[in-house]
């Protein structure tokens, strides 16, 4: 039996077989159903900072414009209403 054919049929046992089953039985087929997920390589996309990029220039412009040196950092913070001080 091929790997995704044993993945699927656990899961079937899990999931059909979990209403009526023991618990110690449901855990021990989570086990086997689980092996080996932490050698699953995780998906690599190249990520897409071109929104990022417009950004930088379109606040690099307006700072140009206005012939501002840099941005002031406004912090924010909302008022903790009197009832939870």
């Amino acid at each position: 039996m091929k790997r995704r054919e044993l993945t699927l049929w656990l899961q079937l046992c899990i999931t059909g077989y979990g209403l009526y089953c023991p618990w110690e039985s449901e855990s021990n087929l989570q086990r086997v159903h689980l092996r080996g997920w932490d050698q699953i390589l995780f998906p690599s996309w190249p990520v897409d900072r071109s929104v990022e990029n417009l950004f930088e220039f379109l606040m690099l412009l307006t700072l140009k414009s206005q012939k501002v040196e840099k941005i002031p950092f406004v912090w924010f913070w909302p008022r903790v209403p009197r009832v939870l001080q």
